[in-house]
Formats: structure tokens, C-alpha cells, sequence
């Protein structure tokens, strides 16, 4: 059994784990496409970032340049496996 030391570890490094991701998508997305995409706005469902509360404009460059951007991630990150973006 873990101590409450132990478990809030666990849950802060996987927090910060999430946050570094979700900053790397960002600034990816950002080179891409010059669109500025505040981290609590990417949220992850499985192995697809699912991006809330953009512009219709700037999702369609998004999606627009998709391969590259995953691939970029891909690259620059190897904590979570990223296969689509919606």
C-alpha cells in the first residue's frame, strides 16, 4: 500500500507529465499554422487531442496541415502516442 507521500507523487508527475505535453502540442500547432492554442484548451481522449473552444478558421488550418503536426509531436515527445486530432 502507498503512503499519502507516495500517491500525491504519483499524481503530480503524471500531472506534469499532461501539462508537458499539452504545451508541446501547443507550440507545435502554433509553428504550423500561427495559431495560439492555450493549453486548457487541448484535451487528450485516448490517442486523439481534441481541441475545444477554437475558431472554425484555425481549426481548418489545423487540419489543414494534420500529418505534419502529428508527425512534429511525434517527434518531439515520446510520453503519449498521438495518432489524430479533432
Amino acid at each position: 500500500m502507498l503512503s499519502i507521500g507516495q500517491f500525491f507523487k504519483k499524481i503530480k508527475n503524471k500531472h506534469s507529465r499532461e501539462v508537458f505535453v499539452r504545451t508541446v502540442v501547443g507550440e507545435v500547432i502554433q509553428k504550423h499554422t500561427q495559431a495560439h492554442i492555450p493549453t486548457e484548451s487541448i484535451v487528450f481522449s485516448s490517442d486523439t487531442i481534441i481541441l475545444q473552444h477554437i475558431s472554425s478558421a484555425a481549426r481548418s488550418h489545423i487540419f489543414i496541415k494534420k500529418q505534419a503536426i502529428l508527425k512534429e509531436i511525434a517527434e518531439r515527445q515520446d510520453i503519449k502516442v498521438i495518432s489524430d486530432i479533432k
